[in-house]
């Protein structure tokens, strides 16, 4: 199953965690300049290679459900506009460069990172944008299922394996998930038992939404929640 021919979901993109990449950078001496700048100019490699594969995708109708894909050009977009390669977010890091550097080094990576920026990421990602909004968006698949795809049940098969680590059918995870949730419903309703509440599920179910003895009112309250149930 290529996988990778579906390089984005409903949550991220790999446009998305590019960008997000940018905002991490932390540019402490030359070095980290000088290798910004060499990443920054393979910028358009990266996101042609990800176009080409969507694009085989596409053709072998492997791609994601058309329902999931709303506004997930969004981020790209918002690059993919600018006019001014300063305002990029591929240019933020080098707004604060290292002391080390002198004025000159410093406007003269300022001048690189704009002209990278300008020529050659920037018109990467509008294509990237073309595509997706022409081709991708509009050839995407209908249906939603894993299974819909081209070898779609072993593609679901390999997925629970990842996840699950252990080799179940699709079947048996569902019988789990049904016994689990049985298992769990007939302890609840012990509980509702044991505390006499006078109300049904659905009663009770609301009583532990609202009531305010369940929701923290102090940040020490909230750290202890949040550490209590992250352990």
């Amino acid at each position: 199953m290529r996988a990778y021919q579906m390089p984005m979901n409903g949550d991220s993109s790999f446009f998305g965690g590019l960008q997000h990449w940018a905002q991490r950078q932390q540019l402490s001496d030359a070095a980290a300049v000088n290798r910004y700048l060499t990443q920054l100019a393979d910028v358009p490699r990266w996101l042609g290679e990800h176009q080409a594969n969507m694009a085989a995708g596409l053709a072998a109708g492997r791609t994601l459900p058309k329902i999931i894909l709303t506004g997930r050009d969004g981020p790209l977009r918002s690059e993919a506009e600018l006019k001014d390669p300063t305002a990029s977010v591929f240019y933020a890091p080098l707004r604060t460069l290292p002391d080390a550097l002198d004025q000159n080094a410093q406007q003269a990576a300022r001048e690189r990172a704009a002209k990278l920026i300008g020529e050659q990421v920037l018109p990467a990602q509008r294509r990237l944008l073309a595509f997706l909004v022409d081709d991708y968006l509009p050839g995407a698949r209908d249906s939603i299922g894993a299974s819909e795809l081209p070898d779609g049940d072993a593609y679901y098969r390999a997925q629970i394996r990842e996840f699950v680590t252990q080799d179940l059918s699709p079947e048996e995870i569902h019988q789990t998930g049904l016994s689990e949730v049985a298992r769990i419903r007939a302890e609840m309703e012990q509980i509702i038992a044991e505390l006499e509440f006078d109300g049904d599920f659905a009663a009770f179910l609301k009583f532990l939404r609202t009531d305010p003895q369940f929701y923290p009112t102090t940040p020490y309250q909230l750290l202890a929640h949040a550490s209590y149930y992250a352990k």
